[in-house]
């Protein structure tokens, strides 16, 4: 059996601008697909879409594309790489982590470091309590602490530390 009548499925190629081309004969694999076709255009971050038998698609981002040229009775092809969108979409919420820098402190804000910033926070505290600041000062100073987490973005960020920390205060 010939590796072309092993290729069941249909591929369209959807580019940035919304244009879809095909359908190219594929097999898709769990993270790969091979296209034999020499004048295929497709890049990186182009989508390719999988008609599914009950009428609807899956679409999978293209993650890496390779040329390869022909070799023997192997056919030049292109080898495809894809994520499903869905997991992808995962990946980059996870990936895309936001820092936030406080002066004079090692803290940073971003998915896993919320322990981070709950003992900077306590730690912060303790510092404003064994200050030799007057008793008025260090009350305001820990006022504009709790004033900090309260805000609704910090406390979306930092979620259920915050009351936590607010009883630290």
């Amino acid at each position: 059996m010939s590796l072309q009548r092993m290729l069941t499925d249909n591929a369209f190629i959807e580019n940035k601008n919304g244009e879809r081309t095909g359908p190219f004969k594929t097999k898709f694999g769990p993270e790969k697909l091979v296209i034999f076709n020499e004048q295929l255009v497709v890049t990186e971050n182009d989508v390719v879409i999988q008609p599914l038998p009950n009428g609807t698609e899956e679409r999978f981002a293209i993650t890496d594309v390779q040329f390869n040229s022909g070799i023997g009775r192997m056919q030049s092809h292109f080898s495809i790489t894809v994520v499903k969108e869905a997991k992808q979409e995962r990946e980059n919420k996870v990936a895309n982590n936001t820092t936030f820098h406080i002066n004079n402190s090692n803290v940073q804000v971003g998915d896993g470091n919320i322990q981070n910033i709950v003992n900077a926070f306590e730690q912060l505290t303790q510092e404003i309590e064994s200050s030799n600041s007057t008793p008025a000062e260090k009350e305001e100073a820990k006022g504009l602490l709790k004033s900090l987490i309260s805000n609704p973005t910090v406390a979306s960020v930092l979620g259920g530390a915050v009351s936590g920390l607010i009883g630290v205060m």
